[in-house]
């Protein structure tokens, strides 16, 4: 005991203490300080400040005034000098106002800075004219042949870039040479007629083309001609006069003659580029025509019970098309069969008239039953057991039972 009253605690758990005590009692007057604005009756209100008119006196106000108009006014004439219109009607109305300054007098020259009615009158009117006066201005012309010969020249080079195509490439040895050399046998043999039908359609498509592009070289070639005959007909018109030619004539006749063999060396290489692709196409499609035959007899050779004839399929479908006709009569026929069976089986109209007479018949001998035998004709007590329907026959059965005792009581 005497060694744990001599001991002290350490440094830091003081200092922590101490702390925790501090922060305790730094929330309690916060809290009461809280407390006591809540409870507070008067609260504190702060009045506004006194404004400056009332030290001022009434010429300053004024003269304040003033100067704020003062300074509006030249703001905004800064504001409107440093504007400026759109270029094209800055230009419009720099024209329209040099020429009313230029017929107009002294005194509304001096006046423009101020702008009055009557110059805004008239730099209107001047714009005006001026505008319709442009409208007016007739427009150049396009030279359309010229437009037609750019057109013209650009869809050539489309088409000749467009047409473009390898060289040729070198013809092929060994087995493929001597495959090409072969009569390559019909491809698809069970379908002739529709090959042949093909081709032709193909063959006609290409005699088209052809003659397309041989109309248009042709129409080419007179146009060529027709202006060779007129430059030779400008140079040979006065032989007899023996005139020389000038400098523009020749080099007329050069320029036709050099676009003439140009043209005509440009038609030679679009034909060797036609019959070259055309030779690639025919070796292609015979290529194809051995691989497909190839091919074929492999798989016959390889799966000679598996394999269906091409020449088969259209019997097949035929008979497949037959069963399917006959599947479809089947069906409409059992159809009518059960319809002819439930019409026989649904009762007539008469006899459907009959039943509900007979049903009505028995419900009301049923009811008049109920009524008189079991209820004793108390239609209070089947109240809410009868539907209105039958509540109203029930009510009619008891007049006309009452009406009828009351008759054999007269009669007695």
């Amino acid at each position: 005991m005497q060694r744990a009253h001599r001991a002290t605690p350490p440094q830091q758990l003081l200092d922590r203490q101490a702390l925790a005590h501090e922060r305790k009692n730094q929330q309690l007057k916060q809290l009461e300080r809280e407390m006591n604005a809540e409870l507070s009756r008067e609260k504190k209100v702060k009045a506004h400040d006194v404004p400056l008119t009332t030290y001022l006196s009434m010429d300053e106000a004024e003269e304040a005034e003033q100067q704020r108009k003062e300074r509006i006014r030249l703001r905004s004439q800064e504001t409107l000098q440093a504007a400026a219109l759109p270029p094209r009607m800055a230009v419009a109305n720099g024209n329209a106002s040099a020429n009313a300054i230029a017929t107009a007098s002294t005194g509304d020259q001096a006046e423009i800075g101020h702008m009055s009615v009557k110059l805004k009158k008239k730099l209107a009117k001047a714009a005006e004219e001026e505008a319709e006066r442009r409208n007016r201005r007739p427009k150049a012309v396009p030279n359309f042949d010229q437009l037609h010969a750019q057109w013209d020249r650009a869809l050539q080079k489309r088409k000749a870039l467009a047409r473009r195509t390898l060289d040729e490439e070198e013809a092929p040895t060994g087995d493929g040479d001597a495959l090409s050399k072969k009569t390559s046998a019909e491809f698809f043999t069970s379908r002739a007629a529709e090959l042949a039908e093909l081709r032709d359609r193909k063959e006609a498509r290409k005699q088209r083309l052809l003659a397309k592009e041989e109309a248009i070289r042709q129409h080419a070639r007179r146009k060529q001609e027709k202006l060779l005959t007129r430059a030779r007909a400008s140079l040979g018109g006065d032989v007899g006069s023996q005139r020389k030619p000038t400098k523009s004539e020749e080099l007329r006749v050069q320029k036709v003659l050099a676009e003439a063999a140009k043209q005509q060396k440009e038609r030679e290489r679009e034909e060797r580029a036609t019959d070259a692709r055309e030779r690639k196409r025919e070796e292609a499609a015979r290529r194809v025509r051995a691989q497909v035959k190839r091919s074929e007899n492999v798989r016959r050779e390889a799966y000679s019970g598996t394999i269906v004839d091409v020449k088969s399929l259209d019997a097949l479908a035929k008979e497949k098309a037959r069963e399917q006709r006959q599947q479809f009569k089947e069906a409409i026929a059992r159809n009518r069969e059960k319809l002819l069976a439930a019409a026989a089986a649904r009762p007539s109209l008469m006899e459907r008239f009959t039943t509900g007479v007979k049903r009505e018949s028995h419900r009301r001998a049923a009811l008049e039953a109920v009524v008189k035998n079991v209820f004793q004709k108390d239609l209070s007590v089947l109240k809410g057991v009868l539907t209105d329907d039958e509540q109203e026959l029930a009510r009619e059965m008891v007049a006309a039972d009452d009406e009828g005792g009351n008759d054999d009581e007269a009669a007695d």
